[in-house]
């Protein structure tokens, strides 16, 4: 069997791809790290940058479009050199840790919001928005009718 299907049976959530900037940096340090997430799921996510996180760091992963979220924590689980079409050194995988899976549905629930916001103003209009320009629309129009973090899960 090979390794992509022994990775694929692992997995117990369901992988969305999206291309949203992000800061990653180790745990607790709040340096500037900037990259690019590439999918995430529940249990957590997979994100490219130029600087090398190695399996068992901890890391936080701010993602600067999503209003009034705290940084995740996670556990690196694997990383490799590469990050294919997003122009960094290095690619990583963590497993989520720590705070409360409210926190991390809250995170995630808004991007998956950006992202149908940003396709159906393709779909619909025409209309092809950077994540930051989705974002910053769907903030404008959508957010205040967001729920709280105390409403998820």
């Amino acid at each position: 069997m090979g390794a992509a299907m022994q990775m694929h049976e692992r997995r117990q959530h369901i992988r969305h791809p999206a291309k949203f900037p992000v800061h990653a940096y180790p745990e607790g340090q709040r340096e500037e790290s900037f990259g690019a997430l590439r999918n995430f799921s529940h249990g957590g996510l997979c994100f490219s940058t130029p600087r090398k996180h190695d399996p068992g760091d901890r890391v936080d992963v701010e993602i600067p479009l999503v209003e009034r979220a705290e940084p995740l924590n996670g556990e690196v689980v694997w990383t490799f050199e590469g990050a294919e079409d997003s122009g960094y050194a290095f690619s990583s995988g963590i497993q989520f840790q720590g705070a409360s899976k409210r926190a991390h549905a809250y995170v995630l629930e808004q991007i998956c919001r950006i992202e149908t916001y940003r396709r159906s103003q393709l779909a619909k209009h025409g209309r092809e928005l950077t994540p930051d320009q989705a974002a910053g629309e769907w903030a404008e129009r959508c957010a205040k009718h967001f729920s709280s973090q105390d409403d998820l899960v």
